[in-house]
This record gives C-alpha cells, sequence and structure tokens, in this order.
C-alpha cells in the first residue's frame, strides 16, 4: 500500500514542476562544498527549515502566544544561514510561512544578506487540523512587522485571515507547495529562499526532483536547486557544513551529533540511510 502510495505522489508531482528538473548528485553536506553553484544566466532556488523551535514550551522566544517560539540557538542559526547566502551571491527574495518561527528565520537571515522578508500564506505549513493549526489565527502582518521592522519588505501583503482552515493530505500539500514553487518562479526573477517546515520542505524536494529526501531536514540546512532561463530546474546538492556539527538540530529533539552516536551505536539501523 505505502509502495502504491508512494508511486502516486512521484507520479502526481513530476504533472505540477515548473520546468524539466535535471539530474544532480545525491544530496549531502559535501556535494558542492568547493564548487562554482550555478552557471551563468541560472539563478539560485533555496527551501530550508526553520530555525531551532522550542514548541510552546516557557523560557524561550516566544512573542506570539499561541504561536511556537525558538531558541536563542534558533537565532545563531538563521544568521549562519544568512552568512551562507551572502557567500552564495544570493540576490532575491526571501519567502517565509507566516508562522513565527519561520518568520524569525527569514528576518535573521535577511540582515546578514541585505534581502527581505515575504511573509506568503502559500508557503505556509501543512494544515493538520480542521479550523486552522492556531486557535487565534497566527500573527497579522501588522504583528510581524512590529516584530522584525527592519527585514519585512514594505512591499509584502498578507491577509488577517491567511492561516489554513481544512485539514490537508499528503497529496493535498503536494498539490499545494508545486503550485506555489511553480508560481514563486514565475514572479521573481531573482533568487529565491523559501523558509518553510519539515513536511513543506519534503514536498519541495519531492516536487522539484521526483525524489524523496535522503537524509534528515535538520534545522536551516538547505536544498540548493539552480533554475535556468528557460526554466530548467538542476539540484545542487543538500548543505549543513557551514554550521558547526554541534548546531545542527531537529528542533530540541535530534542533533547530528546524536544522530552519529546513534549510528555508531546500532550500525544496521542506518544501512540504507546516510
Amino acid at each position: 500500500m505505502k509502495r502504491m502510495i508512494l508511486l502516486f505522489l512521484l507520479t502526481f508531482s513530476v504533472s505540477i514542476l515548473p520546468a524539466k528538473t535535471v539530474d544532480a548528485p545525491r544530496n549531502s553536506a559535501e556535494t558542492d562544498k568547493n564548487s562554482n553553484i550555478r552557471q551563468a544566466g541560472e539563478r539560485l532556488l533555496i527551501i530550508t527549515r526553520h530555525c531551532q523551535q522550542s514548541g510552546k514550551r516557557k523560557g524561550y522566544i516566544r512573542p506570539i502566544p499561541d504561536d511556537a517560539g525558538i531558541t536563542e540557538l534558533g537565532i545563531k542559526q538563521a544568521r549562519m544561514l544568512g552568512k551562507e547566502l551572502k557567500k552564495l551571491n544570493f540576490n532575491g527574495r526571501i519567502y517565509t510561512s507566516p508562522y513565527f518561527r519561520t518568520v524569525a528565520t527569514g528576518s535573521y537571515a535577511a540582515m546578514e544578506c541585505n534581502s527581505k522578508v515575504y511573509p506568503d500564506a502559500r508557503v505556509q505549513r501543512r494544515c493538520r487540523r480542521n479550523n486552522g493549526n492556531l486557535k487565534n489565527g497566527g500573527a497579522s502582518l501588522a504583528r510581524l512587522r512590529e516584530l522584525f521592522p527592519d527585514a519585512i519588505a514594505d512591499d509584502a501583503r498578507l491577509a488577517d485571515d491567511w492561516m489554513l482552515k481544512k485539514f490537508e493530505t499528503d497529496e493535498d500539500q503536494l498539490a499545494r507547495t508545486g503550485a506555489a514553487v511553480k508560481e514563486l518562479l514565475q514572479e521573481s526573477s531573482g533568487d529565491i529562499l523559501i523558509v518553510c517546515h519539515g513536511t513543506g520542505v519534503y514536498s519541495y524536494y519531492l516536487n522539484l526532483t521526483g525524489k524523496k529526501p535522503s537524509d534528515t531536514i535538520w534545522n536551516c540546512a538547505i536544498f540548493k536547486f539552480a533554475v535556468d532561463k528557460k526554466g530548467n530546474i538542476r539540484f545542487l546538492g543538500y548543505d549543513h557544513s557551514f554550521m558547526p556539527d554541534e548546531e545542527v538540530t531537529s528542533n530540541l529533539g535530534g542533533s547530528l551529533l546524536k544522530k552519529r552516536a546513534e549510528k555508531a551505536k546500532n550500525p544496521e539501523k542506518y544501512l540504507d540511510s546516510k
């Protein structure tokens, strides 16, 4: 049954790609570490998961009462992401899911690479319950501007009732993310960073490559693509090497170092994984 569902997703995803996706190296932190990542006339499309979030625990940075907060390490991760964008000569827009953790990630990154943030409902988190994920509907654009006045673009637009209110299946999210990336590539002529959530990154990658990610989707790690003038998309690699290994996390529960320790202890469990 699972194989049938995956086959459906792969078939469906290929039908909504912006253009042909060119095969690329395996996704790893070392894929293109020392190479020129884009050719003349190409622009960057980068997909990332938000920085380390704290959920709704007390004692963390959480200015939106009904929304998850972030950690001090999360801010550091976002700033490291921004510095990496600067090294990549990123020149374009940062589109974020309107949740606090994603807007914060994009904003701290933007401060490092002289970019601007566009909170966008099209790249929001998967809706896991009818009536929306948050009781109060999430922060308004005005509230997000108060929190990040120097990062949010002047021409950013976001409806007050931006939050999805209907439960989304895997197929629903795959269709929405496929349509979103196609529209964003058409609307913007420059580089694009999409800051979303773990399941969103998974769906974007599946849409753009026809494959599932083969590595853990760490906070602020980046999936890099090059887009040529005809709309052909070339996968460049998956990278978290710009963050120290001890600061690569999956929120508060997981980390790269913990995964390596588990892999060393139970190598047979990871025979088919990186």
